[in-house]
């Protein structure tokens, strides 16, 4: 492997339901050293709207992108990784079945 992979924990969430919700909260980053992150990612639109009158909204490894689909995905979770983003993040231990169905 020469680029982090994405796994997802539910499959089936295909790009059309992912858009329209406009987030993904099941994404596990596989970097090629074998590190594994967990990231959530978040378009503008919902953004927005979850934020609402809120003070703020949090969450560890938020990548916020214009569409949330697997091609945004891959290429933000690449040009982070290439930018040692992932550096600044606790890991999780290992990938194990348990963590997600399988990779798409």
């Amino acid at each position: 492997m020469t680029k982090p992979q994405l796994y997802f924990k539910n499959i089936e969430t295909d790009d059309f339901e992912t858009e329209m919700k406009g987030y993904r909260n099941d994404v596990f980053v596989l970097l090629p050293n074998g590190v594994v992150y967990e990231v959530f990612f978040y378009d503008i639109v919902r953004l927005n709207q979850d934020l609402g009158t809120g003070l703020f909204l949090s969450q560890p490894g938020l990548i916020i992108l214009n569409t949330v689909n697997k091609a945004s995905m891959e290429l933000a979770v690449f040009d982070l990784w290439e930018k040692g983003f992932f550096n600044y993040f606790v890991p999780r231990t290992t990938l194990t079945e348990k963590h997600f169905d399988e990779n798409i």
